[in-house]
Protein backbone atom coordinates (compact mmCIF):
# COMPACT_ATOMS: atom_id res chain seq x y z
CA UNK A 1 0.00 0.00 0.00
CA UNK A 2 1.13 3.53 -0.73
CA UNK A 3 0.26 5.67 2.27
CA UNK A 4 1.91 7.56 5.09
CA UNK A 5 3.20 6.02 8.27
CA UNK A 6 0.45 7.39 10.49
CA UNK A 7 -2.28 5.85 8.36
CA UNK A 8 -0.27 2.65 8.18
CA UNK A 9 -0.19 2.42 11.97
CA UNK A 10 -3.91 3.15 12.17
CA UNK A 11 -4.83 0.39 9.74
CA UNK A 12 -2.47 -2.04 11.46
CA UNK A 13 -4.22 -1.35 14.75
CA UNK A 14 -7.50 -2.38 13.11
CA UNK A 15 -6.22 -5.76 12.02
CA UNK A 16 -4.88 -5.01 8.55
CA UNK A 17 -1.43 -6.21 7.50
CA UNK A 18 0.10 -3.19 5.77
CA UNK A 19 3.04 -2.96 3.40
CA UNK A 20 4.19 0.40 2.06
CA UNK A 21 5.70 1.53 -1.25
CA UNK A 22 6.83 5.06 -1.98
CA UNK A 23 6.63 4.93 -5.78
CA UNK A 24 4.30 3.46 -8.35
CA UNK A 25 7.17 1.57 -9.94
CA UNK A 26 8.05 0.02 -6.58
CA UNK A 27 4.44 -1.01 -6.06
CA UNK A 28 4.33 -2.81 -9.42
CA UNK A 29 7.61 -4.60 -8.69
CA UNK A 30 6.32 -5.81 -5.31
CA UNK A 31 3.23 -7.21 -6.95
CA UNK A 32 5.45 -9.41 -9.14
CA UNK A 33 7.30 -11.04 -6.27
CA UNK A 34 4.99 -10.77 -3.25
CA UNK A 35 1.64 -12.38 -2.42
CA UNK A 36 -1.06 -10.17 -3.90
CA UNK A 37 -2.72 -7.80 -1.41
CA UNK A 38 -6.46 -7.68 -0.81
CA UNK A 39 -6.55 -3.94 -1.58
CA UNK A 40 -4.29 -1.04 -2.54
CA UNK A 41 -4.74 2.49 -1.18
CA UNK A 42 -3.02 4.71 -3.73
CA UNK A 43 -1.98 8.36 -3.58
CA UNK A 44 -2.50 10.28 -6.83
CA UNK A 45 0.71 12.30 -6.65
CA UNK A 46 3.68 10.01 -6.05
CA UNK A 47 6.45 12.51 -6.64
CA UNK A 48 8.10 14.35 -9.49
CA UNK A 49 9.30 12.25 -12.43
CA UNK A 50 7.51 9.21 -11.01
CA UNK A 51 4.59 7.20 -12.29
CA UNK A 52 1.49 8.79 -10.77
CA UNK A 53 -1.40 7.06 -9.06
CA UNK A 54 -3.80 6.82 -12.05
CA UNK A 55 -1.06 5.45 -14.32
CA UNK A 56 -0.05 2.90 -11.68
CA UNK A 57 -3.69 1.92 -11.12
CA UNK A 58 -4.18 1.39 -14.85
CA UNK A 59 -1.16 -0.94 -14.93
CA UNK A 60 -2.52 -2.85 -11.94
CA UNK A 61 -5.96 -3.32 -13.52
CA UNK A 62 -4.36 -4.57 -16.74
CA UNK A 63 -2.61 -7.40 -14.89
CA UNK A 64 -4.37 -8.09 -11.59
CA UNK A 65 -7.78 -8.35 -10.02
CA UNK A 66 -7.03 -6.11 -7.03
CA UNK A 67 -9.29 -3.28 -5.85
CA UNK A 68 -7.55 0.11 -5.81
CA UNK A 69 -8.86 3.02 -3.75
CA UNK A 70 -7.38 6.40 -4.69
CA UNK A 71 -6.39 8.68 -1.83
CA UNK A 72 -5.56 12.33 -2.42
CA UNK A 73 -5.91 15.89 -1.21
CA UNK A 74 -6.74 16.99 -4.76
CA UNK A 75 -10.43 17.49 -5.57
CA UNK A 76 -10.20 19.77 -8.60
CA UNK A 77 -12.02 18.85 -11.79
CA UNK A 78 -8.86 18.10 -13.78
CA UNK A 79 -7.68 15.58 -11.17
CA UNK A 80 -11.08 13.95 -10.87
CA UNK A 81 -11.39 13.72 -14.66
CA UNK A 82 -7.98 12.04 -14.88
CA UNK A 83 -9.06 9.38 -12.39
CA UNK A 84 -12.58 8.79 -13.73
CA UNK A 85 -11.83 5.28 -14.98
CA UNK A 86 -9.80 4.37 -11.87
CA UNK A 87 -12.28 4.99 -9.07
CA UNK A 88 -14.63 2.04 -9.34
CA UNK A 89 -13.71 1.15 -5.74
CA UNK A 90 -13.70 4.67 -4.35
CA UNK A 91 -11.90 8.01 -4.10
CA UNK A 92 -11.07 9.23 -0.61
CA UNK A 93 -10.03 12.81 0.05
CA UNK A 94 -7.11 13.38 2.40
CA UNK A 95 -8.43 15.25 5.41
CA UNK A 96 -6.73 15.29 8.81
CA UNK A 97 -8.53 13.05 11.28
CA UNK A 98 -10.68 11.16 8.74
CA UNK A 99 -9.07 7.78 9.45
CA UNK A 100 -12.42 6.24 10.37
CA UNK A 101 -13.83 7.37 7.03
CA UNK A 102 -10.84 5.78 5.27
CA UNK A 103 -11.41 2.57 7.21
CA UNK A 104 -15.07 2.51 6.20
CA UNK A 105 -14.11 3.21 2.57
CA UNK A 106 -11.64 0.31 2.57
CA UNK A 107 -14.16 -2.08 4.06
CA UNK A 108 -16.78 -1.00 1.53
CA UNK A 109 -14.32 -1.48 -1.34
CA UNK A 110 -13.43 -4.97 -0.08
CA UNK A 111 -17.10 -5.92 0.13
CA UNK A 112 -17.75 -4.54 -3.36
CA UNK A 113 -14.80 -6.44 -4.79
CA UNK A 114 -15.92 -9.61 -3.02
CA UNK A 115 -19.41 -9.27 -4.45
CA UNK A 116 -18.04 -8.67 -7.95
CA UNK A 117 -15.74 -11.67 -7.64
CA UNK A 118 -18.62 -13.87 -6.50
CA UNK A 119 -20.71 -12.61 -9.43
CA UNK A 120 -17.92 -13.42 -11.89
CA UNK A 121 -17.55 -16.89 -10.43
CA UNK A 122 -21.28 -17.43 -10.66
CA UNK A 123 -21.29 -16.20 -14.25
CA UNK A 124 -18.35 -18.49 -15.08
CA UNK A 125 -20.23 -21.47 -13.63
CA UNK A 126 -23.32 -20.52 -15.64
CA UNK A 127 -21.30 -20.30 -18.84
CA UNK A 128 -19.58 -23.61 -18.10
CA UNK A 129 -22.95 -25.24 -17.47
CA UNK A 130 -24.41 -23.74 -20.64
CA UNK A 131 -21.43 -24.88 -22.71
CA UNK A 132 -21.72 -28.37 -21.24
CA UNK A 133 -25.44 -28.35 -22.04
CA UNK A 134 -24.64 -27.45 -25.64
CA UNK A 135 -22.03 -30.22 -25.80
CA UNK A 136 -24.51 -32.77 -24.43
CA UNK A 137 -27.14 -31.65 -26.92
CA UNK A 138 -24.67 -32.01 -29.78
CA UNK A 139 -23.65 -35.47 -28.54
CA UNK A 140 -27.31 -36.48 -28.43
CA UNK A 141 -27.82 -35.02 -31.89
CA UNK A 142 -24.97 -37.17 -33.22
CA UNK A 143 -26.56 -40.30 -31.74
CA UNK A 144 -30.08 -39.46 -32.96
CA UNK A 145 -28.82 -38.48 -36.42
CA UNK A 146 -27.05 -41.81 -36.81
CA UNK A 147 -30.11 -43.71 -35.65
CA UNK A 148 -32.38 -41.76 -37.99
CA UNK A 149 -30.00 -42.18 -40.91
CA UNK A 150 -29.11 -45.83 -40.32
CA UNK A 151 -32.33 -47.33 -39.00
CA UNK A 152 -35.16 -45.27 -40.46
CA UNK A 153 -33.29 -44.52 -43.67
CA UNK A 154 -32.51 -48.19 -44.29
CA UNK A 155 -36.09 -49.21 -43.51
CA UNK A 156 -37.52 -46.69 -45.98
CA UNK A 157 -35.01 -47.72 -48.62
CA UNK A 158 -35.92 -51.37 -48.08
CA UNK A 159 -39.62 -50.55 -48.48
CA UNK A 160 -38.88 -48.67 -51.67
CA UNK A 161 -36.99 -51.65 -53.09
CA UNK A 162 -39.85 -54.00 -52.11
CA UNK A 163 -42.37 -51.79 -53.86
CA UNK A 164 -40.20 -51.75 -56.95
CA UNK A 165 -40.25 -55.55 -57.03
CA UNK A 166 -44.05 -55.67 -56.61
CA UNK A 167 -44.44 -53.08 -59.32
CA UNK A 168 -42.29 -55.16 -61.65
CA UNK A 169 -44.43 -58.24 -60.98
CA UNK A 170 -47.58 -56.33 -61.89
CA UNK A 171 -46.34 -55.12 -65.27
CA UNK A 172 -47.99 -58.03 -67.11
CA UNK A 173 -51.49 -57.17 -65.86
CA UNK A 174 -51.50 -53.41 -66.28
CA UNK A 175 -54.45 -53.63 -68.64
CA UNK A 176 -56.69 -55.03 -65.93
CA UNK A 177 -58.54 -52.43 -63.85
CA UNK A 178 -57.56 -53.95 -60.51
CA UNK A 179 -53.86 -54.13 -61.38
CA UNK A 180 -53.98 -50.54 -62.63
CA UNK A 181 -55.40 -49.44 -59.29
CA UNK A 182 -52.66 -51.30 -57.42
CA UNK A 183 -50.04 -49.80 -59.70
CA UNK A 184 -51.36 -46.30 -58.96
CA UNK A 185 -51.27 -47.03 -55.25
CA UNK A 186 -47.70 -48.27 -55.53
CA UNK A 187 -46.73 -45.08 -57.35
CA UNK A 188 -48.24 -42.97 -54.58
CA UNK A 189 -46.40 -45.04 -51.99
CA UNK A 190 -43.14 -44.47 -53.91
CA UNK A 191 -43.76 -40.72 -53.74
CA UNK A 192 -44.48 -40.91 -50.01
CA UNK A 193 -41.36 -42.95 -49.31
CA UNK A 194 -39.17 -40.62 -51.39
CA UNK A 195 -40.54 -37.65 -49.44
CA UNK A 196 -39.92 -39.49 -46.16
CA UNK A 197 -36.33 -40.28 -47.23
CA UNK A 198 -35.72 -36.62 -48.09
CA UNK A 199 -37.17 -35.53 -44.76
CA UNK A 200 -35.06 -38.13 -42.96
CA UNK A 201 -31.89 -36.89 -44.63
CA UNK A 202 -32.81 -33.30 -43.86
CA UNK A 203 -33.55 -34.07 -40.20
CA UNK A 204 -30.33 -36.06 -39.88
CA UNK A 205 -28.27 -33.22 -41.36
CA UNK A 206 -29.92 -30.66 -39.08
CA UNK A 207 -29.22 -32.77 -36.02
CA UNK A 208 -25.60 -33.32 -37.02
CA UNK A 209 -24.10 -31.91 -40.26
CA UNK A 210 -22.14 -34.91 -41.51
CA UNK A 211 -20.30 -32.69 -43.96
CA UNK A 212 -18.35 -31.23 -41.01
CA UNK A 213 -16.87 -34.67 -40.38
CA UNK A 214 -15.70 -35.13 -43.94
CA UNK A 215 -14.97 -31.61 -45.21
CA UNK A 216 -13.97 -28.17 -44.01
CA UNK A 217 -16.15 -25.43 -42.57
CA UNK A 218 -16.46 -23.56 -45.87
CA UNK A 219 -17.75 -26.68 -47.63
CA UNK A 220 -20.20 -27.19 -44.78
CA UNK A 221 -21.44 -23.60 -45.13
CA UNK A 222 -21.83 -24.09 -48.88
CA UNK A 223 -23.91 -27.19 -48.27
CA UNK A 224 -26.00 -25.40 -45.63
CA UNK A 225 -26.68 -22.50 -47.99
CA UNK A 226 -27.63 -24.81 -50.85
CA UNK A 227 -29.99 -26.68 -48.54
CA UNK A 228 -31.74 -23.46 -47.44
CA UNK A 229 -31.93 -22.20 -51.02
CA UNK A 230 -33.47 -25.48 -52.17
CA UNK A 231 -36.01 -25.76 -49.35
CA UNK A 232 -36.83 -22.09 -48.69
CA UNK A 233 -36.35 -20.57 -52.14
CA UNK A 234 -34.24 -17.69 -50.83
CA UNK A 235 -31.27 -16.42 -52.89
CA UNK A 236 -28.18 -16.57 -50.64
CA UNK A 237 -24.80 -15.25 -51.77
CA UNK A 238 -21.66 -16.61 -50.12
CA UNK A 239 -18.76 -14.19 -50.46
CA UNK A 240 -15.11 -15.30 -50.41
CA UNK A 241 -16.21 -18.88 -50.96
CA UNK A 242 -12.62 -19.92 -51.74
CA UNK A 243 -11.46 -18.70 -48.32
CA UNK A 244 -9.74 -21.43 -46.32
CA UNK A 245 -11.26 -21.88 -42.85
CA UNK A 246 -9.10 -24.38 -41.00
CA UNK A 247 -10.74 -24.63 -37.59
CA UNK A 248 -11.08 -27.26 -34.91
CA UNK A 249 -14.21 -29.45 -34.92
CA UNK A 250 -15.58 -27.54 -31.92
CA UNK A 251 -15.11 -24.11 -33.51
CA UNK A 252 -16.39 -25.26 -36.89
CA UNK A 253 -19.54 -26.62 -35.28
CA UNK A 254 -20.04 -23.38 -33.31
CA UNK A 255 -19.74 -21.23 -36.46
CA UNK A 256 -21.99 -23.60 -38.41
CA UNK A 257 -24.69 -23.45 -35.72
CA UNK A 258 -24.50 -19.65 -35.54
CA UNK A 259 -24.95 -19.28 -39.30
CA UNK A 260 -27.69 -21.93 -39.24
CA UNK A 261 -29.60 -20.07 -36.51
CA UNK A 262 -29.21 -16.77 -38.37
CA UNK A 263 -30.60 -18.30 -41.58
CA UNK A 264 -33.45 -19.93 -39.67
CA UNK A 265 -34.40 -16.56 -38.18
CA UNK A 266 -34.30 -14.97 -41.63
CA UNK A 267 -36.61 -17.65 -43.02
CA UNK A 268 -39.03 -17.37 -40.10
CA UNK A 269 -39.23 -13.63 -39.59
CA UNK A 270 -37.41 -11.50 -42.17
CA UNK A 271 -39.47 -12.04 -45.33
CA UNK A 272 -36.23 -11.30 -47.18
CA UNK A 273 -35.56 -11.67 -50.90
CA UNK A 274 -31.78 -11.55 -50.65
CA UNK A 275 -29.19 -12.74 -48.13
CA UNK A 276 -25.41 -12.22 -48.15
CA UNK A 277 -22.90 -14.15 -46.03
CA UNK A 278 -19.33 -12.86 -45.93
CA UNK A 279 -16.61 -14.67 -43.96
CA UNK A 280 -13.32 -12.84 -43.31
CA UNK A 281 -10.22 -14.51 -41.89
CA UNK A 282 -7.49 -12.44 -40.25
CA UNK A 283 -4.33 -13.37 -38.40
CA UNK A 284 -6.13 -14.03 -35.14
CA UNK A 285 -9.81 -13.38 -35.83
CA UNK A 286 -12.58 -15.00 -37.84
CA UNK A 287 -15.43 -12.65 -38.76
CA UNK A 288 -18.69 -13.47 -40.49
CA UNK A 289 -21.22 -10.90 -41.69
CA UNK A 290 -24.77 -12.08 -42.46
CA UNK A 291 -27.07 -9.48 -43.99
CA UNK A 292 -30.63 -9.62 -45.33
CA UNK A 293 -32.94 -7.08 -46.93
CA UNK A 294 -36.00 -8.15 -44.94
CA UNK A 295 -38.49 -6.20 -42.89
CA UNK A 296 -36.19 -5.85 -39.87
CA UNK A 297 -37.14 -5.52 -36.22
CA UNK A 298 -36.35 -3.71 -32.97
CA UNK A 299 -33.02 -5.35 -32.05
CA UNK A 300 -32.88 -3.61 -28.66
CA UNK A 301 -36.29 -4.98 -27.69
CA UNK A 302 -35.21 -8.44 -28.79
CA UNK A 303 -32.15 -8.25 -26.51
CA UNK A 304 -34.32 -7.16 -23.60
CA UNK A 305 -36.58 -10.15 -24.16
CA UNK A 306 -33.55 -12.46 -23.88
CA UNK A 307 -34.24 -14.37 -27.09
CA UNK A 308 -33.00 -17.92 -26.50
CA UNK A 309 -31.84 -18.26 -30.10
CA UNK A 310 -29.68 -15.15 -29.91
CA UNK A 311 -28.39 -16.05 -26.45
CA UNK A 312 -27.35 -19.42 -27.85
CA UNK A 313 -25.53 -17.75 -30.74
CA UNK A 314 -23.73 -15.38 -28.39
CA UNK A 315 -22.68 -18.16 -26.02
CA UNK A 316 -21.29 -20.29 -28.84
CA UNK A 317 -19.13 -17.37 -29.98
CA UNK A 318 -18.23 -16.40 -26.40
CA UNK A 319 -16.90 -19.89 -25.80
CA UNK A 320 -14.07 -19.05 -28.18
CA UNK A 321 -13.43 -15.44 -27.21
CA UNK A 322 -16.00 -13.88 -29.53
CA UNK A 323 -19.50 -12.49 -29.71
CA UNK A 324 -22.53 -12.06 -31.96
CA UNK A 325 -23.82 -8.53 -32.56
CA UNK A 326 -27.17 -7.93 -34.25
CA UNK A 327 -28.34 -4.64 -35.75
CA UNK A 328 -31.68 -4.21 -37.47
CA UNK A 329 -33.92 -1.45 -38.80
CA UNK A 330 -37.55 -1.68 -39.84
CA UNK A 331 -38.04 -2.05 -43.61
CA UNK A 332 -34.27 -2.04 -44.19
CA UNK A 333 -33.08 -5.42 -42.97
CA UNK A 334 -30.86 -7.08 -40.41
CA UNK A 335 -27.09 -7.43 -40.01
CA UNK A 336 -25.60 -10.21 -37.93
CA UNK A 337 -21.92 -9.82 -37.12
CA UNK A 338 -20.06 -12.74 -35.56
CA UNK A 339 -16.40 -12.80 -34.56
CA UNK A 340 -14.32 -15.51 -32.96
CA UNK A 341 -10.69 -15.83 -31.86
CA UNK A 342 -8.60 -18.20 -33.96
CA UNK A 343 -5.60 -18.71 -31.69
CA UNK A 344 -5.88 -21.51 -29.16
CA UNK A 345 -4.38 -19.32 -26.40
CA UNK A 346 -7.38 -17.02 -26.66
CA UNK A 347 -9.99 -19.69 -26.24
CA UNK A 348 -12.14 -19.28 -23.16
Amino acid sequence: MILNQHLSNFLSSHGYAVEMASRGEECLEKLKSHPLPDLILMDINLGKNRMDGPATTKKIYEQYDIPVVLHSAYTDKATLDSTRDMVKYGYIQKVPGNEQFILAGIELALKLHGAQKAHKQSEAKYRKLLHRSQDIREEQNVHIAREVHDELGQTLTSLQMGLALIENDLKECRSEEKCASVTQMIGEMHDTIRAAIDQTRSLSSQLRPAVLDTAGLMDALKWLIQDYQRRMRIPITLMNENEQLELSQEKSLAVYRIVQEALTNIVRYADASEVTIEPLVGDSLLEIYIQDNGKGFNSEALELNNSLGILGMKERANQFGGDVIIKSKADIGTKVYMYMQLKEDNEL
